[in-house]
């Protein structure tokens, strides 16, 4: 969820800066309860990996320099970005893939 943007110049007024503020605690409340719901049963023919929000998938692809449309590409971006601890609460099953 896109809680503010701001824009701002630079010193010269050459560049303008756009800074987009996001809150991706719903999205990691979504995780959590579908993790304590055991929405990734082990036993099932298909897993629920990860929630999180498709801004946060853009923001990865324009960082590994992929298109977010590539699909072959953005599920390597992906399992990589959701194998960082830091990504770590937006997994909801916590088995590798």
């Amino acid at each position: 969820m896109k809680v503010a943007e701001r824009v701002s110049f630079d010193d010269n007024e050459e560049q303008m800066v756009i800074k987009t503020t996001w809150d991706f605690l719903p999205a990691l409340r979504v995780a959590r309860m579908a993790r304590d719901a055991g929405a990734s049963a082990p036993f099932s023919d298909s897993k629920h990996i990860a929630s999180f929000p498709a801004n946060l998938g853009y923001e990865w692809a324009a960082e590994a320099g992929v298109a977010f449309d590539d699909s072959n590409a953005m599920q390597e971006v992906i399992a990589r970005n959701l194998a960082d601890p830091k990504y770590a609460h937006f997994r909801v099953w916590q088995g590798t893939f």
